[in-house]
């Protein structure tokens, strides 16, 4: 917990860095099939100072720290200093299957910290920053009906209006896989989405508000969705909607 202390305690100035070149990891995305024991994370130092590197799993929740919980699953090593111009591998254990559902996959996050030392010169003072990245951690069960990669196209669109007004697009998810969208579009409108938000839970019904106006220009969604790679895939598909809205038809 030391290390997170001291990590937020500079958090305000980790604000004003976008990213850090120097450490690197494989995946945006891991999925563990259930036959399996564990995943793995590889990380990269392709810096010029080391590394200290933080681990821990959580349930997407808003948590900012390594959880006093119990979940089932459990990284390993938690802690380690990570010199330039090497790599070491970070595995996700499952440690409790039971706890689990067995129709469904269920979304954790892996969170990697890195607080890199900083390189002293003479002419200059050198600060150093920490970032975290959020590893999407999909476990997918044995056996589950249909395929991860059909899922999108078997969701049901439709628009509807909502309190006060409010255009609402609405897709139906009758799958036991999560949907990770990334790009939506209605119309000729681009739809702004919140990359932790729009994914789509299994036999769940996922919702965005949209403007009117696109609303009105056609009854089609245009949708880019993640792949288990991180890579995306195009989707077009049908809206059903009120001929109040969808006048374009």
């Amino acid at each position: 917990m030391l290390l997170y202390r001291i990590v937020f305690a500079m958090g305000l100035l980790a604000l004003s860095f976008i990213s850090r070149a120097d450490i690197a990891i494989q995946a945006t995305r891991l999925v563990h099939q259930g036959s399996e024991r564990m995943v793995v994370q590889r990380i990269w130092n392709q810096g010029e100072v080391a590394s200290m590197i933080q681990s821990w799993i959580d349930t997407g929740q808003g948590n900012d720290s390594p959880q006093a919980d119990r979940l089932p699953f459990f990284v390993t090593p938690p802690l380690f200093q990570l010199e330039p111009g090497r790599n070491r591998d970070i595995s996700v254990r499952l440690v409790d299957a039971a706890s689990l559902p067995r129709d469904r996959e269920s979304l954790y996050w892996l969170n990697i910290l890195d607080l890199p030392a900083s390189k002293k010169t003479a002419d200059a003072m050198n600060i150093s920053y920490a970032v975290r990245w959020r590893v999407k951690l999909f476990h997918r069960p044995a056996g589950l009906a249909g395929a991860a990669e059909a899922a999108p196209a078997q969701l049901a669109w439709r628009m509807q209006k909502g309190e006060a007004g409010v255009v609402q697009l609405r897709a139906q998810n009758d799958t036991p896989y999560h949907i990770n969208l990334r790009e939506l579009s209605v119309g000729d409108a681009e739809i702004e989405l919140d990359p932790d938000s729009a994914v789509i839970a299994p036999f769940s019904e996922w919702t965005v508000g949209i403007p009117e106006p696109a609303a009105r220009k056609g009854a089609v969604v245009k949708v880019l969705w993640l792949d288990d790679k991180g890579e995306g895939q195009s989707l077009q598909a049908n809206v059903s909607c009120s001929s109040e809205l969808c006048t374009g038809l």
